[in-house]
């Protein structure tokens, strides 16, 4: 049977481990938090059940605004010290010069083994639990009782380890990017509300998947003391799945903070391209199963219109798909790659026409350079890019469409405007882009700290 957690079934079940593992602790430190995402992961394929929310035209419906206030619990009243703030993961390498010294890169993630006491007392505490279960038609199950002892005992390696370096480096709070679905984060997360020191999870400084979908279970539900996220959309998204607004501040991204860029590049990008007046179609490769798809859709409309040259920007974990997009492409002359031409991406959408992505972050950075952004969409599947929702972004379905919208972006003058408009105030929406963001995150990351915010 397919487990959906929008059931009232599903919803029981969810409830039901957070209620009867409550009392399985390690030093004051809840495992049914710390493994309630590999729950979810043992009843259901989450991405499976995220498709099939989408194919029934809604939202995946896993019920956290019903799930956040018993998955958090009473954890102990935060507590404010002179410590170290401590930042992990991306942000590390944005912290203003201002705030070095305060805030530092480093993390209370540890490698520490447990006690054979502290490990045996609670392999017996465990045992006696799932013993007491026996009969129960999933935690009696001897398929459950293999995977939770396993990964119970990972977790409390993870969790003394953690909490060894907690004691030893005493950080004041910690910051790391907020995905909530790696069981070393929950740890981390966890370790410090069990101590009362803030944590703060941070958006990733790229968009992830089709966002609605993919943060629906990398970030949620909320663990942390607070969320720094891009701007007013995720907060609203976050807060309609029941987390408390005061816990999620928009700080903006600071990937943005330099767009557009000003200073050009020293050899042109029609040099560096080898073309003269043709318009640009920007092509934005990422990691995705539909790559030839979208290619031969965008190639077919652009081999039809001989004022169009399109440059495929290889995403930067796949450079070596070259010889595949050269492949599908008979090697035309009309196509550019980037690299192997050395031109850097803000560069490149300087001069580009339009761009062409699935859900990649280059769709915003190219919002900020009012270049018109275009989505393809599959049978069967809405659109994956969140732009297209506010008419920031413009579906296509077949590759006629999109040569028609080629068409419009080249010649229709008020087209064109109000789809910049659109981008304008969707960044207002998506972000805060002001060039500002990476001193507010630091700023509110202190606040934090201080406990100069009521979360």
């Amino acid at each position: 049977m397919f487990f959906d957690p929008i059931t009232l079934e599903g919803l029981s079940l969810l409830n039901e481990f957070c209620q009867v593992f409550a009392p399985l602790k390690y030093r004051e430190m809840s495992l049914a938090r710390v493994l309630f995402y590999d729950y979810l992961r043992f009843l259901c394929n989450l991405p499976q059940l995220v498709e099939r929310r989408r194919e029934l035209g809604d939202l995946p419906s896993i019920p956290w605004a019903r799930l956040q206030a018993s998955l958090v619990g009473c954890y102990p009243e935060t507590h404010f010290s002179g410590g170290p703030v401590l930042i992990e993961g991306p942000m590390a390498s944005y912290i203003p010069e201002e705030f070095q010294g305060v805030i530092i890169t480093g993390t209370i993630r540890g490698g520490a083994v447990p006690p054979g006491k502290d490990l045996n007392h609670f392999r017996r505490e465990m045992g006696e639990l799932l013993h007491s279960l026996a009969g129960h038609p999933i935690f009696g199950h001897p398929r459950f009782r293999r995977w939770f002892v396993s990964l119970a005992e990972k977790a409390v390696t993870g969790l003394h380890g953690t909490w060894k370096s907690k004691e030893r480096i005493k950080p004041s709070c910690v910051a790391y990017q907020g995905n909530n679905y790696l069981l070393p984060l929950r740890i981390l997360s966890e370790v410090c509300r069990a101590s009362g020191i803030p944590s703060v999870a941070y958006h990733p400084l790229t968009l992830r998947g089709t966002s609605e979908t993919a943060y629906l279970y990398h970030v949620l539900p909320l663990l942390n003391s607070a969320y720094f996220c891009w701007g007013e959309e995720f907060k609203e998204w976050m807060v309609r799945f029941g987390v408390e607004p005061k816990a999620v501040i928009p700080t903006g991204c600071p990937r943005f903070d330099s767009l557009p860029l000003k200073e050009p590049p020293a050899v042109p990008v029609r040099t560096a391209l080898g073309l003269t007046g043709e318009e640009i179609l920007v092509l934005a490769d990422q990691q995705v199963g539909k790559r030839e798809a979208i290619f031969r859709m965008v190639w077919e409309a652009v081999k039809k219109d001989p004022r169009w040259v399109l440059v495929v920007k290889l995403h930067p974990h796949h450079e070596k798909l070259i010889s595949s997009y050269k492949r599908w492409s008979g090697d035309d002359p009309r196509i550019r790659f980037v690299p192997p031409v050395n031109l850097s991406l803000y560069d490149l959408l300087a001069e580009a026409s339009a761009v062409v992505t699935y859900f990649s972050t280059v769709g915003v950075e190219a919002a900020f350079y009012r270049v018109p952004v275009i989505t393809p969409v599959f049978p069967g599947t809405p659109p994956s890019y969140l732009f297209y929702k506010t008419g920031g972004a413009i579906p296509v379905h077949s590759a006629e469409e999109l040569g028609e919208t080629l068409k419009r972006l080249r010649t229709d003058r008020g087209f064109l405007s109000r789809v910049q408009a659109a981008q304008e105030q969707y960044l207002s929406y998506v972000t805060i882009p002001d060039g500002n963001s990476t001193r507010r995150f630091f700023a509110s990351l202190l606040q934090v700290a201080r406990g100069e915010l009521s979360l």
